[in-house]
């Protein structure tokens, strides 16, 4: 009994061990990765004069681009629910396929 009580400790104090050293290395690529940003935008901020692109206007055609983006999928949405409507089997068929293409693709 006190042998499975101590080797159950050792197991918990091992999994302590390793829980530590996976939060000190994901803590080592957040730093890498802040690094990382922290360049990406000093090389798109404009230096004074530079008259290049300003990072809240590059951010704002970026916002805007992706309200486009989300607004034709919305529209093809729409679309794919008047082709359901009038070809249900044919859709549903259509979007298995598709689902199937998407998963072998992950593999």
């Amino acid at each position: 009994m006190e042998t499975d009580l101590t080797k159950g400790i050792a197991r918990i104090e091992q999994a302590t061990h390793d829980n530590a050293a996976a939060v000190q290395a994901q803590g080592e690529l957040l730093r890498t990765a802040i690094a990382r940003l922290d360049q990406i935008i000093e090389l798109l901020s404009p230096q004074d004069g530079d008259g290049g692109v300003s990072l809240d206007e590059l951010l704002a055609h970026l916002i805007k681009q992706m309200g486009e983006q989300l607004d034709l999928i919305r529209s093809l949405v729409q679309a794919l629910a008047r082709i359901e409507e009038k070809q249900p089997d044919a859709v549903a068929e259509k979007v298995a396929e598709l689902m199937r293409t998407v998963r072998g693709s992950r593999a």
